[in-house]
């Protein structure tokens, strides 16, 4: 891994040495070398409450790390990787504290204190996946938000999600089959580890193996997927499987490096390479020739604009079109649950993590289905535009479906998400006592105080009907304000790249009249280190196809 990571930063410090020396944009270059030494992929460690999560990863690390002795209410997420220097840091908001190793496991950490804990370890095993974050995030029982923070903020960069299941409890909850189902639309694989192993006979152990995979892999839409039989107290500790799957993630993270920084090579230095070449291209130009490049260069851009303008157009059409399909996706799967949600609501049980998968996936299914085609032929078009009007252009080119690609779906979702869970929690958390005009307390501790069961009955489908009506519309409406914003940001961006060749063949013409009145060998010369520099971009970008 080491070695790539040498070789990219110094492709791209060269890269960053020939855009200086022509006076060409470097901040992009910059930001990538500001960024590479610190590449790293996640391996979320998902699971229900009492899975022995913690325990399983204290034994992986050979140190007592983590509390295994938590509660639904001192669960908090944290961050463990290979560090030279060992740091321990609790973090809440804008404030940092620090720790020494010796203070582990951290005493007092709850919900209202913490938002992360981040570990840097320097051990033996850490030290073999360098490349690797391991995230412990609590039980997805004890709060929707796990289940968005997982998604959010730690699917972008993450290779594999680790599922935690306890051979005393061999099912998947609602929570995690949901969890599952968006895993699926992201084509994330999954590990699973079922603990506490040793009580079990081989039989039985066996018989819970196959369950579990049978029931993920229906869910995942898979095959099959590994699974390891694990057991992290007593005498007999067994990890040794689990320790394989995080070194297996260290030894394909450096592949995903190398695609990755090969990609962000190859689209970087296009823009050296067109300036190049329209300098060497016009070097024999007179002035009048040079000025009527000029000329035809701010005409084909003005064509080209005009051109792009009609197809954004066309394009937000199409995306109300699929904006329409999503809100009667998320009605339609909403309708769905509504009698199972008016007996969660007559039990005076808590709809908010039923409600958020369904909805999370309604929207995610239609984005996935509808929007991203319709996205990708339009970015497509785009891009046959501006080769077409602008030859050796760089290429719009947005991958989706994998990691550090830019996924459309991902991308996206992380920030409808939010938006859609912040609607859905403000509406049970406060109107969804209105609707049913006082009968219904918290969900927690109160069921419908009302005579004879029929009664019991209406009143849970009016407050399940009153409730799905407002989510569905308020959901909706966050989803496809974020839909439009995704739009916005595209097409933002499409200008911004047709900008910056406007200004690289601009700056070339002005560069190529300034040398109208050196001497010949002198522009001999400069034509050369002009060739020169070019051939060492054109290595770069074959290397990267």
């Amino acid at each position: 891994m080491q070695q790539y990571v040498n070789e990219f930063r110094d492709k791209f410090t060269k890269l960053k040495e020939i855009e200086e020396k022509y006076g060409l944009n470097v901040q992009d270059v910059t930001d990538i070398l500001a960024g590479i030494d610190d590449f790293q992929v996640t391996s979320p460690v998902i699971g229900n409450f009492s899975t022995g999560k913690s325990s399983l990863l204290n034994a992986v690390l050979g140190k007592q790390m983590l509390s295994v002795d938590i509660t639904p209410e001192t669960a908090v997420p944290t961050e463990i990787c290979y560090g030279p220097e060992n740091s321990v840091k609790q973090i809440f908001g804008d404030s940092v504290k620090e720790y020494q190793m010796e203070d582990l496991p951290i005493k007092g950490l709850n919900i209202r204190n913490t938002d992360l804990v981040r570990i840097r370890y320097s051990n033996e095993f850490l030290k073999k996946i360098p490349n690797v974050k391991i995230v412990d995030l609590p039980g997805f029982d004890t709060s929707i938000e796990l289940h968005n923070m997982a998604i959010d903020q730690y699917l972008p960069n993450s290779l594999a999600y680790l599922l935690v299941v306890s051979s005393d409890e061999p099912v998947l909850k609602n929570g995690i089959a949901d969890f599952l189902k968006e895993l699926k639309l992201h084509q994330v694989p999954v590990y699973l580890i079922i603990t506490k192993c040793n009580r079990l006979s081989a039989e039985d152990r066996e018989a819970c193996r196959k369950l579990l995979v049978e029931n993920i892999c229906n869910l995942l839409e898979v095959d099959d997927i590994p699974c390891a039989c694990t057991e992290s107290v007593g005498e007999e500790v067994n990890i040794d499987e689990v320790r394989g799957f995080l070194t297996e993630i260290q030894e394909k993270s450096s592949d995903i490096f190398r695609r990755k920084y090969t990609e962000l090579l190859k689209r970087n230095a296009k823009y050296a390479e067109v300036y190049l070449m329209d300098r060497i291209d016009k070097k024999d130009l007179s002035t009048s020739e040079l000025e009527q490049e000029q000329e035809n260069l701010e005409k084909k851009i003005n064509e080209l604009v005009g051109k792009v303008e009609k197809e954004k157009k066309n394009f937000d059409a199409q995306t109300e079109e699929c904006i329409r399909v999503m809100r009667e996706r998320v009605q339609k799967d909403l309708e769905a649950v509504k009698e199972p949600i008016a007996v969660m609501i007559r039990n005076g049980s808590d709809v908010s993590g039923r409600v958020n998968g369904i909805i999370r996936n309604a929207v995610a299914l239609s984005v996935k289905s509808e929007f991203e085609p319709k996205l990708q032929e339009y970015l497509d078009q785009i891009s046959d535009m501006v080769r077409f009007e602008m030859p050796d252009t760089e290429e719009f080119n947005f991958k989706t479906g994998k990691a550090f690609d830019d996924g459309i779906v991902q991308s996206l979702f992380t920030k409808v998400a939010p938006v859609v869970l912040a609607t859905v929690g403000a509406l049970i958390a406060g109107p969804i006592v209105a609707i049913v005009g006082g009968a219904l307390g918290a969900f927690a501790d109160v069921a419908l105080n009302v005579n004879g069961e029929k009664k019991k009955e209406r009143k849970a489908r009016k407050a399940a009907d009153d409730l799905i009506a407002k989510i569905h519309v308020e959901a909706s409406d966050s989803a496809a304000r974020e839909i439009r914003r995704y739009v916005e940001k595209i097409n933002g961006e499409i200008q911004e790249k047709i900008n910056r060749q406007k200004i690289i063949l601009e700056k070339s013409l002005e560069d190529v009249k300034m040398e109208l009145d050196l001497e010949e060998e002198a522009k001999e010369r400069e034509i050369h280190a002009l060739e020169a520099d070019l051939d060492l971009i054109r290595a770069y970008m074959m290397k990267a196809d």
